[in-house]
């Protein structure tokens, strides 16, 4: 993953407008070229770094995707750039 840097306050306000929650925003930490247009109705609690989402991704019953995150909690994890986490 490349240099981490905490979140932007445009950032901050798409991912509330996304339906997204955090008790503490300045305990994300993101990549460089993050961008949360692909992160919708998903909480993040204690320390999370989040990747890039960049990709669409081909799933195995043929249908493609865009890389990121919905209706997840996230607790005290890292994500990778380009996954795929829907609850």
């Amino acid at each position: 993953m490349t240099t981490l840097r905490p979140l932007t306050a445009d950032e901050i306000f798409q991912l509330e407008n996304h339906s997204c929650r955090c008790d503490n925003w300045s305990q994300v930490e993101v990549s460089e070229d993050f961008s949360p247009e692909h992160i919708y109705e998903t909480s993040f609690s204690r320390h999370v770094v989040l990747g890039a989402f960049r990709k669409s991704l081909n799933m195995n019953n043929g249908v493609r995707m865009h890389s990121g995150i919905s209706r997840a909690h996230i607790h005290n994890c890292t994500v990778g750039n380009d996954v795929l986490i829907i609850i």
